[in-house]
């Protein structure tokens, strides 16, 4: 009887990013490695490796922007395979550095960009009335950030419009009506109707600044990326009026701030 040994060959070989930097990851053979710039391995001969990293690598102030892989890989994308390995390697994962831009536009249906919208409730209200935004009123936001944002809503005042457009003392935000107390729910997401549910402790608009996350603001508001159909994102609002207030006959006109921010996972 003979036994036959067999051997399986192996290459080491190498990913890492051009230039160097540790922000972001690379991620293979199922680990996901975060704050690298260069990782090692070992590949079967002839075997094509899943190799992935992140489009946006972003610093306190820059963002590194992937570009390509060298030697391509298939597809030719952050996530990719390599050829079949034939012996060592280096797979270069190129990126391109920019200063941080954060830019966004805001529209109503029909409407071209504007820095201030308006939703005009035209009728009278009863106390504890409830309207929601219909489709006219609802507005779009455009990014033109070069790196992925989050959005945020503040009340920054309310003012009576029958008295001079003076701040108003007496209405202030909450999340159930009151005396001068209204309620102004937000919703950001890409549907072209208007929410049918509302979470009411997550959506409600305060006076101090609240930004979008998985369970604030509805399901969008937040990784809103830098270019394509993900760029873009509807805001709805509903609001409820008072149980009572001072000078019930004024209008008022509120505030919403909307703001942006880089978004940091």
């Amino acid at each position: 009887d003979s036994i036959v040994a067999s051997y399986t060959r192996e290459f080491k070989c190498r990913a890492e990013k051009v230039p160097p930097q540790n922000y972001g990851y690379i991620a293979h053979g199922g680990e996901r490695y975060e704050g690298v710039s260069t990782i090692d391995f070992w590949a079967n001969e002839g075997s094509r490796q899943l190799l992935t990293v992140g489009k946006y690598d972003i610093t306190p102030d820059s963002v590194y922007i992937f570009r390509s892989w060298d030697p391509s890989l298939d597809p030719p994308d952050t996530s990719g395979n390599t050829d079949p390995i034939s012996g060592p390697d280096t797979f270069r994962c190129n990126y391109d550095i920019y200063g941080i831009h954060i830019g966004i536009d805001v529209a109503q249906h029909g409407s071209n960009p504007s820095d201030s919208l308006y939703w005009n409730i035209e009728d009278t209200l009863g106390y504890e009335e409830i309207r929601i935004m219909g489709q006219e009123d609802s507005l779009k936001i455009k990014s033109w950030s070069n790196v992925p944002i989050e959005l945020g809503l503040v009340v920054a005042g309310v003012l009576d419009t029958s008295n001079h457009w003076v701040l108003d003392p007496y209405w202030v935000p909450s999340y159930y009506p009151g005396v001068n107390k209204f309620v102004i729910l937000a919703r950001f997401d890409d549907n072209t109707e208007p929410p049918i549910s509302w979470v009411v402790p997550r959506d409600y608009v305060k006076n101090s600044d609240t930004w979008a996350d998985d369970l604030t603001f509805g399901p969008g508001g937040y990784n809103i990326q830098p270019e394509g159909p993900e760029s873009m994102e509807k805001l709805w609002l509903r609001f409820t009026s008072p149980t009572l207030s001072d000078f019930s006959t004024h209008t008022r006109a509120i505030r919403l701030r909307l703001m942006a921010r880089m978004f940091m996972p």
